[in-house]
């Protein structure tokens, strides 16, 4: 009983080790490497939903985001999204990091 009941914790604590690993990646992101992959992947997109240079997608008020965790969660959301519509959007932990270093480098400022 007693190895079900650490069994059944462990597993319940997976997700939440799973986001804080995805996090830390999400901070060491490649800010140059992100912003090719965004200009490749996202921009196209964002430019036809906000129009000019699709940056009016961060910028706009009020903000979808307000910390680096809802930009983790938010880009994580995204990318699920972003795989059921189009399966060549479908981006690694590290490309989403790389993204998100980006994004928040010029435009979030969280870190």
């Amino acid at each position: 009983m007693l190895i079900r009941q650490k069994l059944t914790f462990l597993i319940f604590l997976m997700p939440f080790i799973g986001s804080v690993a995805a996090s830390d990646l999400h901070l060491s992101g490649d800010t140059a490497a992100g912003q090719r992959l965004h200009q490749a992947r996202c921009s196209g997109c964002h430019v036809k939903q906000f129009g000019g240079d699709g940056s009016g997608v961060y910028l706009r008020t009020p903000r979808r985001v307000s910390n680096v965790q809802e930009l983790v969660e938010f880009s994580n959301r995204l990318k699920h999204f972003n795989r059921t519509m189009d399966p060549s959007l479908q981006l690694d932990d590290i490309q989403m990091g790389n993204i998100i270093a980006y994004i928040n480098k010029y435009y979030y400022h969280f870190y």
